[in-house]
């Protein structure tokens, strides 16, 4: 089953600046669904910062430096956030990067599919999904 996730324009979107729409929306359907297990996620985004995009040619990853004053939570890449890019096939998959529930990044995953041609600073997008676990 899938949900799919509507533009919103929560505060804490608002505020953030140095992030393109598709981060900001990602990052927003994200701490949405991840909001039992790292509650504070929505607010690390808005105090955070851009430090550096990267394609990888397989996806991207758009590191942050989020402030390090908050209680220890969960580490590893969380979350199941899919986008629709025109051009590619597949969806991308992106998921939170988290050390001790710092947020240290955002991580788009292609499955494999070709990204060095997207320009993920200006890239359009179609819809943004979550998928649960009946898939």
């Amino acid at each position: 089953m899938t949900a799919t996730l509507r533009n919103s324009t929560s505060p804490d979107r608002r505020r953030t600046t140095g992030f393109t729409r598709l981060e900001r929306v990602v990052m927003e359907a994200l701490a949405r669904e991840l909001r039992g297990q790292v509650p504070d996620l929505a607010a690390q985004f808005a105090a955070s910062r851009l430090t550096v995009r990267r394609n990888s040619g397989f996806g991207v990853f758009s590191e942050m430096l989020a402030p390090p004053d908050r209680r220890p939570g969960p580490s590893g890449d969380l979350g199941r956030v899919h986008v629709v890019i025109p051009g590619l096939a597949d969806p991308l998959a992106f998921r939170v990067r988290l050390r001790d529930g710092r947020l240290m990044g955002l991580l788009g995953d292609s499955y494999g599919q070709d990204t060095r041609a997207i320009d993920f600073a200006a890239t359009r997008f179609t819809q943004v999904f979550t998928i649960d676990d009946h898939g």
